[in-house]
């Protein structure tokens, strides 16, 4: 028991109450049904937290007790929260937010939930960096959602206009099909290495490509990346059509 003191080492069964503990080392699964009430626990190490309660809440980080108030929760479902959450929930500093909830338990059966705040009328997401620089983002105007990447001119060198790209164009393979894991299900779209060779950057992975237990490392496509083609054989097309218009 620890009240209004400190530890440095092998902490358990600590209660701490209007105190601080600071500099523990929590041995696996030895905080296991501790109470911490309106007090400090910091700069502490543990290799397993266990909180088995019979409501099921696992972890708890908040400045109050109100629920609304609470910054971070970790939980299962039936811990009589009567306020909407998933597996992890994590809130904003004006409380009763949901910033991010993982395994939502609403009917809506969603996996992730968030919730940005605007900032100057723009909602972030999530915003994508590497390199100490943003290369995409998420981002919303309260009523739709835009998918971003990085494409302002200062990023860029060698612009040239696109040529040849009717010809590119014909190349590409649209097709009609299902997925295995769909049978009834028949869509439009493209296989990704045929695509790949058209615009390289619209595909992901190798063809045929495998892990190192043998298992199947699919390639993907990003179809966004071919709109540039598809404009540019488009004008080559409308300029061809205004010569013979003017023959």
């Amino acid at each position: 028991m620890y009240n209004n003191g400190n530890s440095s080492k092998n902490v358990t069964g600590a209660s701490v109450v209007d105190g601080t503990l600071e500099n523990a080392d929590f041995a696996d699964n030895t905080i296991s049904g501790d109470k911490i009430d309106a007090g400090i626990i910091s700069n502490f190490q543990s290799t397993g937290i266990d909180d088995r309660l019979p409501t099921g809440k696992v972890l708890t980080l908040s400045d109050s007790d109100t629920v609304l108030d609470t910054k971070l929760r970790i939980k299962t479902t039936g811990d009589g929260d009567s306020y909407t959450g998933g597996a992890v929930r994590i809130f904003d500093n004006t409380g009763g937010t949901n910033v991010l909830a993982l395994g939502q338990t609403v009917a809506g059966g969603y996996c992730i939930s968030q919730t940005a705040i605007s900032n100057g009328g723009n909602y972030y997401y999530q915003v994508f960096r590497a390199s100490g620089s943003t290369v995409g983002s998420i981002t919303s105007n309260g009523s739709s959602i835009s998918y971003n990447t990085s494409s302002d001119y200062r990023l860029k060198e060698n612009v040239v206009p696109m040529t040849g790209s009717i010809d590119r164009l014909k190349s590409l393979k649209p097709s009609k099909f299902n997925f295995k894991a769909d049978s009834t299900t028949t869509v439009d779209g493209f296989l990704a290495h045929e695509a790949g060779s058209v615009v390289p950057e619209c595909m992901s992975g190798e063809k045929d490509a495998v892990d190192a237990e043998g298992n199947p490392d699919y390639q993907g496509i990003d179809q966004s990346k071919l709109v540039p083609l598809l404009v540019s054989a488009l004008q080559e097309a409308i300029t061809r059509i205004e010569q013979l218009e003017n023959i």
